[in-house]
């Protein structure tokens, strides 16, 4: 004997049920709000700053692509500066403007010394410092590449955005191919005589006694152990690895998260 009949009555308490009120539907989620669902998933993933001289590369742009590629396998998302400086020829300053009112940090008169730039080549780097602040200012992990950049030392630029990510409060962290004490870099990479009390002198006649046990100058260094990042020996996935395993360790905690508890 067929069932149909008791479960069409069935089915018509349930409809009476529900336009009574008595019961709620699950809503099912439409593309509005699978779109929300996805931005909301986004924004859980730590983003990360990708620092260093990458963006002097030849294939700069493809290079890049392949770093943020790294950080969606690891579970971040990458903030890459050569996005600011693909379009650099534009010459609206409207657009600089825009991005100088949402960061709100500097006390000078940006929109005069834009309209004063506005047709000169120094609105193009003005540009890309704006815009390179500005995903800082977004970031939740500064990422840099410590290794030596047309010297010694790391690249000035790097070493400019760590300091502005760790005054804003942002973690950092930073990898080199060989945590090498840096006296001992900077003798190598860079022409230096030995004294006879064995101090080296690089050759504009500064004494090289960075001799504090880290590899980078220990400014750097140092503000990454206090911001709850390090120095990773190794290429830029291992510096991925070590973050990933960090916050899935409760090792790292992210700002937001702090703010949270």
């Amino acid at each position: 004997m067929s069932n149909e009949p008791q479960r069409t009555r069935r089915s018509q308490r349930i409809l009476l049920r529900v336009l009574c009120g008595k019961v709620q539907m699950e809503p099912q989620p439409g593309p509005g709000q699978r779109r929300r669902e996805k931005i909301m998933a986004e924004e859980k993933r730590a983003k990360l700053y990708l620092a260093g001289p990458e963006v002097f590369l030849p294939d700069a742009v493809e290079k890049a692509r392949e770093q943020q590629a790294l950080c969606a396998r690891y579970g971040f998302i990458g903030l890459h500066p050569i996005d600011n400086n693909i379009d650099v020829q534009e010459r609206d300053p409207t657009q600089i403007l825009e991005i100088y009112r949402a960061i709100r940090l500097f006390r000078g008169d940006v929109h005069a010394l834009l309209v004063r730039f506005s047709t000169d080549a120094l609105l193009s780097a003005l540009k890309i410092y704006m815009g390179d602040i500005h995903q800082i200012y977004q970031c939740d992990i500064v990422v840099a590449n410590c290794n030596p950049f047309r010297g010694a030392l790391i690249d000035d630029g790097t070493a400019y955005e760590l300091g502005f990510g760790n005054a804003l409060g942002k973690p950092s962290y930073g990898y080199i191919d060989q945590m090498i004490p840096a006296v001992e870099n900077i003798v190598k990479r860079y022409p230096c005589t030995i004294r006879e009390d064995g101090v080296p002198v690089d050759q504009d006649g500064y004494l090289v006694v960075d001799d504090f046990g880290t590899a980078i100058n220990l400014m750097m260094q140092c503000g990454m152990l206090m911001s709850g990042g390090r120095l990773i020996e190794g290429n830029f996935e291992h510096c991925l690895q070590a973050i990933r395993a960090d916050l899935d360790s409760g090792t790292l905690r992210l700002p937001r998260e702090a703010a949270d508890r």
